[in-house]
Protein backbone atom coordinates (compact mmCIF):
# COMPACT_ATOMS: atom_id res chain seq x y z
CA UNK A 1 0.00 0.00 0.00
CA UNK A 2 1.57 3.48 -1.21
CA UNK A 3 1.91 5.73 1.91
CA UNK A 4 -0.06 8.81 2.05
CA UNK A 5 2.50 10.88 4.00
CA UNK A 6 4.20 13.36 2.05
CA UNK A 7 7.55 14.93 3.02
CA UNK A 8 7.17 19.33 3.12
CA UNK A 9 8.97 20.52 0.07
CA UNK A 10 11.56 22.73 2.17
CA UNK A 11 12.73 19.26 3.43
CA UNK A 12 14.24 19.19 -0.02
CA UNK A 13 16.62 21.38 -1.66
CA UNK A 14 18.42 18.68 -4.27
CA UNK A 15 21.15 17.83 -1.47
CA UNK A 16 19.35 14.56 0.32
CA UNK A 17 20.47 15.71 3.72
CA UNK A 18 19.42 13.24 6.53
CA UNK A 19 21.06 13.04 10.28
CA UNK A 20 22.37 10.48 12.66
CA UNK A 21 21.64 10.57 16.47
CA UNK A 22 22.79 8.08 18.95
CA UNK A 23 20.09 7.46 21.26
CA UNK A 24 20.44 7.77 25.01
CA UNK A 25 23.00 10.89 24.59
CA UNK A 26 22.09 15.05 24.33
CA UNK A 27 24.33 17.62 23.73
CA UNK A 28 25.57 17.37 20.33
CA UNK A 29 26.94 14.08 21.05
CA UNK A 30 27.90 11.36 17.87
CA UNK A 31 25.84 13.33 15.78
CA UNK A 32 26.55 13.35 12.42
CA UNK A 33 25.12 14.46 8.81
CA UNK A 34 24.77 12.28 5.94
CA UNK A 35 23.59 12.62 2.36
CA UNK A 36 23.96 8.40 0.93
CA UNK A 37 23.73 5.39 2.18
CA UNK A 38 27.00 4.41 1.39
CA UNK A 39 28.14 7.82 3.51
CA UNK A 40 25.86 6.20 6.61
CA UNK A 41 27.86 2.74 6.21
CA UNK A 42 30.92 4.59 6.56
CA UNK A 43 30.44 6.68 9.57
CA UNK A 44 28.53 3.73 11.67
CA UNK A 45 31.81 1.66 10.96
CA UNK A 46 34.03 4.67 11.49
CA UNK A 47 32.60 6.18 14.22
CA UNK A 48 30.28 3.01 16.27
CA UNK A 49 32.51 -0.27 15.46
CA UNK A 50 29.25 -1.43 13.05
CA UNK A 51 29.67 -3.16 9.43
CA UNK A 52 33.36 -3.87 7.39
CA UNK A 53 35.84 -1.97 8.02
CA UNK A 54 34.75 -1.43 12.22
CA UNK A 55 37.34 -3.63 13.70
CA UNK A 56 40.04 -1.38 14.57
CA UNK A 57 37.67 1.67 14.88
CA UNK A 58 37.27 3.51 18.14
CA UNK A 59 33.45 3.90 19.31
CA UNK A 60 32.13 7.60 19.34
CA UNK A 61 31.59 6.88 23.28
CA UNK A 62 35.48 6.47 23.64
CA UNK A 63 35.90 9.84 21.73
CA UNK A 64 32.87 12.05 23.13
CA UNK A 65 32.08 11.18 26.55
CA UNK A 66 34.48 9.22 28.83
CA UNK A 67 32.20 9.64 31.73
CA UNK A 68 29.89 7.48 30.16
CA UNK A 69 30.08 3.89 30.74
CA UNK A 70 28.62 2.37 27.39
CA UNK A 71 27.40 -1.80 27.17
CA UNK A 72 30.82 -3.74 26.34
CA UNK A 73 31.03 -6.51 24.36
CA UNK A 74 33.98 -8.61 23.41
CA UNK A 75 34.53 -9.49 19.91
CA UNK A 76 36.56 -12.99 18.23
CA UNK A 77 39.90 -12.03 19.57
CA UNK A 78 38.82 -11.19 23.12
CA UNK A 79 39.13 -7.85 22.89
CA UNK A 80 36.38 -5.19 24.87
CA UNK A 81 34.74 -3.37 21.91
CA UNK A 82 31.76 -0.19 23.27
CA UNK A 83 29.10 -0.06 21.03
CA UNK A 84 25.81 1.02 20.40
CA UNK A 85 23.18 -0.55 18.27
CA UNK A 86 20.06 2.20 18.37
CA UNK A 87 19.83 5.29 16.43
CA UNK A 88 17.32 7.67 15.37
CA UNK A 89 17.91 8.58 11.44
CA UNK A 90 16.27 11.98 10.53
CA UNK A 91 15.50 14.03 7.89
CA UNK A 92 17.57 17.26 7.84
CA UNK A 93 15.10 20.48 6.41
CA UNK A 94 17.37 22.10 3.74
CA UNK A 95 15.02 24.83 3.35
CA UNK A 96 14.81 25.90 6.91
CA UNK A 97 13.80 29.84 8.06
CA UNK A 98 16.60 31.78 8.99
CA UNK A 99 17.57 34.86 11.13
CA UNK A 100 20.36 36.88 9.41
CA UNK A 101 21.44 34.04 7.24
CA UNK A 102 21.68 31.99 10.25
CA UNK A 103 19.76 28.79 11.40
CA UNK A 104 18.01 28.70 14.55
CA UNK A 105 15.26 26.52 16.43
CA UNK A 106 12.53 27.34 19.58
CA UNK A 107 12.69 25.54 22.17
CA UNK A 108 9.68 25.06 25.13
CA UNK A 109 9.50 23.46 28.16
CA UNK A 110 6.39 20.86 29.06
CA UNK A 111 5.56 19.91 32.33
CA UNK A 112 3.43 16.44 33.01
CA UNK A 113 2.70 16.21 36.00
CA UNK A 114 1.69 12.74 36.95
CA UNK A 115 -0.24 13.74 40.16
CA UNK A 116 -2.92 15.78 38.45
CA UNK A 117 -2.80 14.08 35.32
CA UNK A 118 -2.46 16.89 33.23
CA UNK A 119 0.48 18.37 31.00
CA UNK A 120 1.24 22.39 31.76
CA UNK A 121 3.33 24.26 28.34
CA UNK A 122 5.27 27.37 29.89
CA UNK A 123 3.83 30.22 28.21
CA UNK A 124 7.14 31.60 26.92
CA UNK A 125 9.89 29.93 24.73
CA UNK A 126 13.45 30.97 23.54
CA UNK A 127 15.03 30.87 20.11
CA UNK A 128 18.43 29.45 19.86
CA UNK A 129 21.21 30.29 17.01
CA UNK A 130 23.95 29.09 15.05
CA UNK A 131 26.58 31.26 15.08
CA UNK A 132 27.97 30.40 10.83
CA UNK A 133 25.84 31.58 8.13
CA UNK A 134 24.06 28.95 6.57
CA UNK A 135 24.94 27.41 3.40
CA UNK A 136 24.24 24.68 1.48
CA UNK A 137 25.94 21.20 1.94
CA UNK A 138 29.93 20.92 1.24
CA UNK A 139 30.96 17.32 1.12
CA UNK A 140 34.56 18.83 1.43
CA UNK A 141 33.47 21.12 4.75
CA UNK A 142 34.81 19.97 8.04
CA UNK A 143 32.57 17.62 10.44
CA UNK A 144 33.13 20.92 13.21
CA UNK A 145 31.88 23.18 10.10
CA UNK A 146 29.18 20.55 9.12
CA UNK A 147 27.49 20.89 12.86
CA UNK A 148 27.98 24.36 13.99
CA UNK A 149 25.94 25.46 10.97
CA UNK A 150 23.35 23.07 11.60
CA UNK A 151 23.07 22.31 15.26
CA UNK A 152 22.28 24.98 17.66
CA UNK A 153 23.05 23.56 21.21
CA UNK A 154 24.45 25.68 23.03
CA UNK A 155 26.68 22.01 23.90
CA UNK A 156 27.80 22.31 20.33
CA UNK A 157 27.78 26.08 19.72
CA UNK A 158 30.04 27.72 23.44
CA UNK A 159 33.20 25.95 22.45
CA UNK A 160 33.42 27.72 19.03
CA UNK A 161 35.30 31.21 17.77
CA UNK A 162 31.50 32.74 16.70
CA UNK A 163 29.43 32.20 19.94
CA UNK A 164 28.31 34.97 21.20
CA UNK A 165 29.27 37.03 18.65
CA UNK A 166 25.94 37.86 17.34
CA UNK A 167 24.11 37.46 20.82
CA UNK A 168 24.68 36.61 24.33
CA UNK A 169 24.95 33.21 24.73
CA UNK A 170 23.35 32.61 21.08
CA UNK A 171 20.02 33.16 22.66
CA UNK A 172 17.18 35.50 21.82
CA UNK A 173 13.62 35.81 22.78
CA UNK A 174 11.00 34.52 20.75
CA UNK A 175 9.66 38.63 20.16
CA UNK A 176 13.15 39.15 18.56
CA UNK A 177 12.98 36.78 16.34
CA UNK A 178 9.15 37.20 15.35
CA UNK A 179 9.89 41.15 14.72
CA UNK A 180 13.07 40.03 12.50
CA UNK A 181 10.59 37.57 10.70
CA UNK A 182 7.94 40.08 10.24
CA UNK A 183 10.09 42.53 8.23
CA UNK A 184 10.93 39.09 5.49
CA UNK A 185 9.17 40.28 2.68
CA UNK A 186 7.80 37.24 2.28
CA UNK A 187 5.86 37.58 5.20
CA UNK A 188 4.28 41.04 4.18
CA UNK A 189 1.23 42.22 6.36
CA UNK A 190 1.42 39.67 8.89
CA UNK A 191 2.49 41.23 12.00
CA UNK A 192 4.90 40.22 15.17
CA UNK A 193 2.21 38.81 16.89
CA UNK A 194 0.31 37.64 14.18
CA UNK A 195 3.14 34.81 13.36
CA UNK A 196 3.95 34.74 17.08
CA UNK A 197 0.48 33.18 17.29
CA UNK A 198 0.49 30.91 14.00
CA UNK A 199 3.70 29.27 15.84
CA UNK A 200 2.33 28.62 19.22
CA UNK A 201 -0.70 27.17 17.37
CA UNK A 202 1.02 25.16 15.69
CA UNK A 203 3.32 23.96 18.77
CA UNK A 204 0.68 23.70 21.11
CA UNK A 205 -0.78 20.91 18.26
CA UNK A 206 2.48 18.81 18.00
CA UNK A 207 2.87 19.13 22.12
CA UNK A 208 -0.97 17.66 22.34
CA UNK A 209 -0.44 15.16 19.39
CA UNK A 210 2.95 14.05 20.90
CA UNK A 211 1.36 13.30 24.35
CA UNK A 212 -1.72 11.88 23.03
CA UNK A 213 0.76 9.39 21.18
CA UNK A 214 1.83 7.78 24.46
CA UNK A 215 -1.11 8.28 26.75
CA UNK A 216 -1.55 4.30 26.80
CA UNK A 217 2.33 4.24 27.87
CA UNK A 218 2.49 6.41 30.71
CA UNK A 219 2.22 5.27 34.37
CA UNK A 220 -0.05 7.73 36.41
CA UNK A 221 1.91 7.30 39.63
CA UNK A 222 0.98 10.36 42.97
CA UNK A 223 4.35 13.01 43.26
CA UNK A 224 5.97 12.59 40.07
CA UNK A 225 6.36 14.90 37.26
CA UNK A 226 8.62 15.09 34.38
CA UNK A 227 9.83 18.17 32.81
CA UNK A 228 10.36 18.17 29.07
CA UNK A 229 12.20 20.44 26.65
CA UNK A 230 10.15 20.63 23.09
CA UNK A 231 12.54 21.79 19.93
CA UNK A 232 11.09 23.32 17.06
CA UNK A 233 11.81 24.77 13.99
CA UNK A 234 10.24 26.60 10.85
CA UNK A 235 10.81 26.23 7.49
CA UNK A 236 11.08 28.82 4.31
CA UNK A 237 6.58 28.27 4.03
CA UNK A 238 6.64 28.72 7.29
CA UNK A 239 5.49 24.91 8.94
CA UNK A 240 6.69 24.33 12.18
CA UNK A 241 7.87 21.06 12.70
CA UNK A 242 9.02 18.94 16.04
CA UNK A 243 12.56 18.17 15.59
CA UNK A 244 12.76 16.12 19.01
CA UNK A 245 11.31 15.93 22.88
CA UNK A 246 13.99 16.23 25.80
CA UNK A 247 13.79 14.36 28.79
CA UNK A 248 16.83 16.07 30.37
CA UNK A 249 16.39 19.69 28.72
CA UNK A 250 19.51 22.18 29.68
CA UNK A 251 19.04 24.56 32.54
CA UNK A 252 21.96 26.45 32.18
CA UNK A 253 21.13 30.13 32.38
CA UNK A 254 23.94 30.90 29.49
CA UNK A 255 22.90 34.49 29.32
CA UNK A 256 20.62 37.35 30.54
CA UNK A 257 16.97 35.99 28.85
CA UNK A 258 17.77 32.77 30.65
CA UNK A 259 18.60 33.68 33.85
CA UNK A 260 15.25 35.47 34.06
CA UNK A 261 13.03 32.85 32.90
CA UNK A 262 14.55 29.59 33.97
CA UNK A 263 13.84 30.85 37.75
CA UNK A 264 10.84 31.50 36.92
CA UNK A 265 9.69 28.45 35.26
CA UNK A 266 11.29 26.37 37.72
CA UNK A 267 8.81 28.61 40.45
CA UNK A 268 6.12 27.54 38.58
CA UNK A 269 6.65 23.97 37.85
CA UNK A 270 7.22 23.75 41.85
CA UNK A 271 4.06 25.77 42.65
CA UNK A 272 2.47 23.36 40.46
CA UNK A 273 3.72 19.80 41.94
CA UNK A 274 5.19 20.85 45.41
CA UNK A 275 2.72 23.51 46.46
CA UNK A 276 -0.48 21.77 46.39
CA UNK A 277 1.01 19.02 48.71
CA UNK A 278 1.80 21.43 51.66
CA UNK A 279 -0.46 24.17 50.78
CA UNK A 280 -3.56 23.72 48.87
CA UNK A 281 -4.58 27.05 47.40
CA UNK A 282 -6.62 28.26 43.98
CA UNK A 283 -3.58 30.39 43.89
CA UNK A 284 -2.47 31.43 40.32
CA UNK A 285 0.92 30.87 38.89
CA UNK A 286 3.30 33.80 39.47
CA UNK A 287 4.31 33.47 35.36
CA UNK A 288 1.66 31.82 32.79
CA UNK A 289 0.80 28.36 32.53
CA UNK A 290 -1.27 27.27 29.25
CA UNK A 291 -2.81 24.05 30.08
CA UNK A 292 -3.99 21.21 27.42
CA UNK A 293 -6.03 19.27 29.45
CA UNK A 294 -6.20 16.07 31.26
CA UNK A 295 -3.94 13.22 29.89
CA UNK A 296 -3.79 10.14 31.41
CA UNK A 297 -8.18 10.07 32.19
CA UNK A 298 -9.71 12.05 28.93
CA UNK A 299 -8.43 12.93 25.83
CA UNK A 300 -6.17 16.41 25.81
CA UNK A 301 -8.56 19.49 25.20
CA UNK A 302 -7.79 22.65 24.01
CA UNK A 303 -4.72 24.54 25.50
CA UNK A 304 -6.34 27.23 28.31
CA UNK A 305 -4.06 30.16 28.53
CA UNK A 306 -3.66 31.70 32.21
CA UNK A 307 -3.16 35.70 33.06
CA UNK A 308 -0.24 36.40 34.06
CA UNK A 309 -0.31 36.62 38.05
Amino acid sequence: MKSQYKFSECMHNRQNLWLLKPTGFNRGIGIHIFNSFDKLKDILASFYGIGRGAKDKISIYQQHNQNHVPREMVDQNGEKQTRNFSFVIQKLIEKPLLFFERKFDIRTWVLLNSSDGKVYLWSESYVRTSGRAYADFNPNASYEEQITMQLTNNAVQKDKPEYGKYEEGNIISLDTLFSHIATHAAFAGRSKNELKETFLESARKLITDSMRSVKGKIIQQNYTFELFGYDFIIDEEFNTMLIEINTNPCLEESNRLLRNMIPRMLDDLLNITMDPLFYPTDKPYKSSFALPGDVFQNPIKGVDQKADA
